[in-house]
């Protein structure tokens, strides 16, 4: 199964495989991934869900802000992953756009059985993390830490792996940045259980299987996506069959084929990632015979935390690292013999690449590489590919152009594969680090002499005198340069001791036989011996030695003894004038380099800044036509509503004539009604008058009818007497 996305966030597809294994064997019902970023491993849990059917809900965490180490970024990154995993898998995702710790809430205790953690890799950051989502974890439970072999400043996760994994069983991958697979439940599945369960040579086949898958899946990301680093939706075609091609050879003890023999000294801060470089090559024959000079510091410790049944760790009291190289050489059993020094790193392929041209030419006694400098993080200082890219110690400043074509011309004089022309303008091999050699050749050439600084220049100088080696322009070693380097000590010593080195060699027999075979005169090795400055000084000293021996009448002084103390302090004191004048020169160069970052960066903020400017006048552009097109559709408007105001007017104006004459029809008949209301007035007096005589005459009626009445009545009742009286 092929991975359906792999975006340009390449650090972490090396693991896809696994992801699809993991999400088998465990077949999880919830997983939560802390960390998400472009979403490669978390579009791997998903379409492995998805194709194996499981009953799964996977959930994304992460603020997709970016941090200090993976960097800031906006929000088109989850939009674009939103999109993308709603449309592909639908309900089964659920991304929180949140901190970690404000997530906890939608789980329940118990329930996660994958939680893949990936935020931020500071040590303190990492167990916070798994310290609060730890009681979310169910008893199948597994917790993936990325990043275990980033030892990089602020990269915490690596120690803290080696602190909580003997507490749960636990299986460890050194490619892809390293991936640590901790198995936390109580009750695992049981082909989880196998997997953790698996033995010394298991686990070297199982690491070297998933490295290849690993690789093959790498290797399908374009170095520049066309479509703006959008993801790949379908590689199909590009993988085929994400199967390694070999057999996973089994490993014998006995017979390594390659011995990487690791003299430690002080260097608890780097061993283990050395160790690990070595455990994560491509090529998995080979043995591992680390010998501690003594180390004052916990760096036995340190590797004896790093555990592998290929490593071997022997101490010994502190007696210089020739010893510790020659006690190392002794004890190997391999065929070759690669040495790294436990400050520096190999590239995954450096063993398997340098075997394979040694078994191609079985003429070839020794193989190195060009070399990557870095600093004491990791990062990458400069790459020294050859000759003409090497100065022997940073106070000495490179060659010039002039210089360059002068080295450039004769680099391949001699033997087609014989660096020892090369070699006399300094060592561009850097460090005893770069050596692959047989073993046979190394007990014919009787090891390291006892040189504090240049044990390896001389071990190289008399390889290159007596047997054929190749320089290989791929870097496949990280030369480490920091504060505890030997050559920091002092460069004064450490050009005295190279220039006693390279006097004792051109004055050996194995100079005088290679010059001879190769019919070169003094005049064929000037252009190489004038290079650099320090050693312009010594030739002229080992001209004015052979000038004295041939001439011993012509000699106005004695020549010093190469070790006489006061050729030595004389020595020295030339190199201290020599370095601090070059010291000065270096503060220099180092402010030039500052001012021109300062300068490069400048450049690329005013760059950003007038690219966040342009988009800004674009918009206000478009703003601008925008506001144009709406003003003018406005104005349209404005017309169409000014004729229809214009029309009102007219009809108030109509409306102001009718209502003026209205207003004085109004007068007129409130005039009207005064006149009116004033007769009104009068026929109301002249009423009220009537009705008071009519009341008057009223009075004056009921006063007559009451006068009649009793008149009457009188009458009446003397009528009625006189009627009575005649009746009687």
């Amino acid at each position: 199964m092929a991975p359906d996305r792999l975006t340009e966030v390449r650090s972490w597809q090396g693991h896809i495989p696994f992801a699809f294994c993991l999400m088998d064997m465990l077949r999880p019902r919830v997983v939560v991934e802390l960390g998400v970023h472009r979403g490669d491993s978390f579009c791997a849990f998903s379409q492995a869900a998805d194709r194996l059917s499981l009953a799964c809900r996977l959930h994304g965490v992460d603020t997709w802000e970016g941090d200090s180490q993976a960097g800031h970024y906006g929000p088109e990154v989850y939009e674009e992953l939103s999109a993308y995993v709603k449309e592909i898998y639908g309900d089964r995702i659920v991304l929180h756009k949140c901190r970690f710790d404000e997530a906890l809430d939608c789980f329940d205790d118990g329930t996660v059985d994958l939680l893949h953690i990936d935020g931020l890799h500071t040590y303190d950051a990492v167990r916070r993390d798994f310290e609060l989502w730890r009681p979310k974890l169910s008893e199948q439970g597994v917790v993936l830490f990325h990043d275990t072999q980033v030892y990089r400043e602020n990269f915490g996760v690596g120690r803290f792996w080696e602190e909580i994994r003997d507490e749960f069983p636990h299986f460890e991958f050194l490619h892809s940045h390293g991936l640590g697979v901790l198995g936390a439940g109580s009750d695992p599945p049981a082909p989880a259980a196998g997997f953790f369960a698996a033995g010394p040579e298991d686990v070297i086949r199982i690491r070297r299987w998933f490295a290849a898958l690993g690789e093959a899946v790498s290797a399908a990301v374009p170095d520049e996506d066309p479509d703006e680093n959008a993801a790949s939706p379908q590689l199909d075609n590009q993988i085929p069959d994400i199967t390694p091609d070999f057999e996973i050879p089994v490993w014998y003890p006995e017979h390594p084929a390659v011995s990487v023999v690791i003299p430690l000294y002080n260097h608890e801060r780097y061993i283990r990632e050395a160790l690990h470089s070595v455990l994560a090559q491509s090529e998995t024959d080979f043995e591992i015979v680390v010998i501690d000079d003594g180390s004052p510091d916990a760096s036995l410790a340190a590797a004896r935390r790093v555990r592998d049944p290929r490593i071997r760790i022997f101490g010994q009291e502190n007696q210089g690292a020739h010893a510790a190289l020659n006690r190392g050489v002794a004890l190997a059993k391999g065929e070759f013999i690669a040495i790294l020094n436990s400050d520096d790193v190999f590239h995954p392929h450096r063993l398997r690449e340098c075997l394979r041209v040694c078994r191609e030419n079985p003429d070839l006694a020794a193989v190195f590489s060009a070399v990557d400098c870095v600093d004491e993080n990791g990062q990458h200082l400069q790459t020294i590919s050859g000759p003409t890219d090497f100065h022997l110690c940073p106070s000495v400043p490179p060659p010039s152009a002039e210089e360059r074509k002068t080295d450039a011309a004769p680099a391949t004089a001699g033997r087609e594969d014989s660096l020892l022309l090369p070699l006399l303008s300094g060592n561009f091999l850097m460090t005893t680090s770069n050596l692959f050699c047989r073993r046979q050749v190394m007990a014919q050439i009787e090891g390291f002499t006892a040189c504090r600084y240049a044990h390896d220049y001389d071990f190289f100088l008399r390889l290159a005198a007596e047997y054929p080696a190749r320089h290989l322009s791929e870097p496949l070693l990280s030369y480490r340069i920091h504060g505890q380097n030997t050559l920091k000590e002092g460069e004064a010593r450490v050009l005295v001791d190279v220039g006693r080195v390279l006097s004792r060699f051109l004055c050996g027999a194995a100079m005088e036989n290679f010059c001879r075979e190769h019919n070169l005169s003094a005049a064929d090795l000037m252009p190489f011996l004038s290079q650099p400055q320090v050693e312009r000084m010594l030739v002229l000293a080992f001209r004015d030695r052979i000038q004295r021996a041939a001439a011993p009448e012509a000699a106005s002084e004695e020549v010093p003894a190469e070790d006489d103390p006061a050729f030595l302090a004389a020595c020295q004191r030339y190199f201290e004038d020599f370095s601090e004048n070059w010291q000065s020169n270096q503060k220099c160069w180092a402010e030039n380099r500052e001012l021109r970052q300062w300068l490069e960066k400048r450049e690329a903020d005013l760059t950003a800044e007038l690219e966040l400017h342009r988009a800004a006048a674009e918009k206000a552009r478009r703003d601008w036509e925008a506001a144009v097109q709406e003003a003018r559709e406005s104005w349209r408007e404005s017309r169409t509503a000014w004729r229809e105001v214009e029309e009102l007017n007219l009809k108030l104006t109509a409306s102001d004539r009718s209502l003026g004459e209205a207003l004085e029809k109004r007068d007129e008949f409130w005039r009207d009604g005064q006149t009116a209301w004033k007769k009104v007035e009068e026929m109301n007096r002249h009423a009220t008058a009537l009705a008071q005589e009519r009341n008057d005459l009223q009075v004056r009626l009921n006063e007559l009818e009451a006068s009649v009445f009793f008149r009457f009545r009188e009458k009446y009742l003397h009528l009625l007497r006189r009627c009575r009286f005649f009746s009687s």
